[in-house]
């Protein structure tokens, strides 16, 4: 059993804490990000063992249940994400039969943690392209979390379409979209379909 199966199998075990699942999803994620080899082993691992399985360990960490600590939910969602961009199939698969895009990802959209909620806008706008995505987010509370993200107080300069008012910066350097800017980019792309 490879490094990568030991860490999937470590993540069911009830008796660990939160910290030590945070040290388990941070070597995943470091396994299998852009590295081949590790996510060969994630997805024999999910072949061997069936997607849910494999996977539903990792979901149910993220659900409010148990009171997770948001940088262990932010991690998770960082490694779906980084799965997702490597894999169609994995995408597929979380968006059409799991639980994650009606109702888990609705629950993280409405987290009292802003890191969550970021990281939950960022999955949710690489996936959204997918009109499965898009029906499975609609059937479930998606529009409703995604309302109550845009309308947690925002700078005034955010309201609308326009891109708020910021100084200048010298280096030129790319600044990160906003929460708000993410939701907005969400909300158009689930509300045109």
């Amino acid at each position: 059993m490879g490094a990568v199966e030991k860490i999937l199998a470590a993540t069911q075990n009830p008796q660990f804490t939160h910290e030590n699942l945070e040290d388990l999803i941070a070597c995943l994620g470091a396994l299998t990000c852009g590295y081949t080899e590790g996510l060969e082993a994630l997805f024999a691992a999910a072949q061997a063992e069936g997607n849910l399985k494999t996977f539903g360990a990792l979901m149910n960490h993220l659900s409010c249940e148990g009171n997770p600590p948001p940088s262990l939910q932010c991690l998770i969602l960082e490694v779906f994400s980084d799965v997702c961009a490597s894999s169609p199939q994995f995408k597929t698969w979380l968006i059409e039969e799991t639980p994650m895009i009606k109702a888990i990802l609705p629950q993280l959209l409405k987290s009292n943690a802003a890191e969550v909620r970021l990281a939950a806008l960022q999955l949710a706008c690489m996936i959204a392209e997918d009109d499965k995505f898009v029906l499975m987010f609609q059937k479930g509370d998606g529009l409703n979390a995604l309302k109550s993200v845009l309308d947690r107080g925002s700078n005034p300069s955010e309201l609308g379409m326009m891109l708020p008012d910021l100084p200048p910066d010298p280096e030129n350097r790319r600044r990160a979209p906003s929460e708000r800017q993410l939701a907005q980019c969400l909300m158009s792309k689930v509300l045109i379909f």
